[in-house]
């Protein structure tokens, strides 16, 4: 995560992030359960040290943001925002890899279309977003994080007003 990263996209990729380790589990009626979820580059544990595996990870990263408007005190702004799910093929050997990626994939589509504005909003209760809604571009494809581990990657686009102060000092 770059450290000029727009503070509004950062607290809305960290809530995402949670958001995915607190309801994808299998008591809360999924097949899977992640074990990790970050805004940051993922690494697995190696079992050979950690002494487990994680058989799904998220990394949620921004791919693109467009500023649609802009006055002394707000930016106006549109995100694309992709979470991308990695889990184990070997897991789960009752079912094969394809399935078992667009099960995941399905799960991180549920999770998302339940997201609101109140899931995303600040602690005093304000809306990080203005709209939010899981897109049309989803993918599986075999993950670059490790062998052994389906990619899947599903996009959600928001709309989001930036009222930061701005940098002291310019």
């Amino acid at each position: 995560m770059s450290p000029n990263a727009d503070p509004v996209i950062v607290a809305i990729m960290t809530k995402l992030a949670q958001v995915m380790v607190d309801q994808i589990y299998p008591d809360n009626g999924f097949f899977f359960q992640v074990d990790k979820a970050s805004i940051d580059a993922i690494s697995l544990n190696d079992p050979s040290t950690s002494g487990q595996r994680e058989d799904a990870v998220v990394m949620i990263e921004e791919e693109f943001d467009q500023i649609e408007g802009s006055n002394a005190n707000t930016i106006a702004a549109t995100a694309t925002l992709a979470v991308h799910g990695h889990i184990r093929t070997a897991a789960f050997p009752e079912l094969g890899p394809t399935l078992i990626a667009a099960r995941f994939r399905q799960d991180i589509t549920r999770v998302l279309r339940s997201v609101s504005k109140v899931t995303l909003s600040d602690v005093a209760g304000n809306a990080l977003c203005r709209s939010f809604a899981v897109t049309d571009r989803r993918e599986i494809k075999a993950s670059d994080i490790a062998e052994g581990y389906a990619e899947v990657i599903v996009r959600v686009a928001i709309e989001y007003r930036d009222s930061s102060p701005p940098v002291p000092g310019i």
